[in-house]
Order: structure tokens, then C-alpha cells, then sequence
């Protein structure tokens, strides 16, 4: 094991694959939490109908909220 005060000198590169991939789960992580907002349910992302609003739905919303319909 390389003494913590010489750890820059990357013997081998297995310091330096071990500080990378440290580095890289760290910022990975970071961003998948910074970017897991909660989205609606409602709002649909494939095969949408536009509701009155403008805002695409699903065919089930129109069935509970038949006053959205377009």
C-alpha cells in the first residue's frame, strides 16, 4: 500500500484508476440526484393527446377529467 503522503506518484496506475473512479461515481451520483425532480404522472411523454391547456395528457386523464378535453 503507498504511504498517504506520496499517494500523487501513482505507482503502477492503480492510484490513479482508484482516484478517478472515486471522482467519477462522486460527480455521477451527484448528477443523477441533481436531475431526479419529480415529474408529474399525468403529463404524458408518448402517444399524447394536448389537452385545452396545451399540456399532453394521457388517454386515462381525459376519462376522469372529461372537461379538459381539446
Amino acid at each position: 500500500m503507498t504511504d498517504f503522503r506520496t499517494w500523487w506518484h501513482y505507482r503502477e496506475g492503480k492510484e490513479m484508476t482508484i482516484a478517478v473512479s472515486i471522482v467519477l461515481v462522486f460527480v455521477l451520483s451527484v448528477f443523477a440526484l441533481y436531475d431526479s425532480e419529480e415529474e408529474d404522472p399525468n403529463i404524458c411523454s408518448n402517444l399524447c393527446i394536448i389537452d385545452k391547456n396545451g399540456i399532453p395528457r394521457y388517454e386515462k386523464w381525459f376519462r376522469e377529467h372529461p372537461e379538459d378535453r381539446p
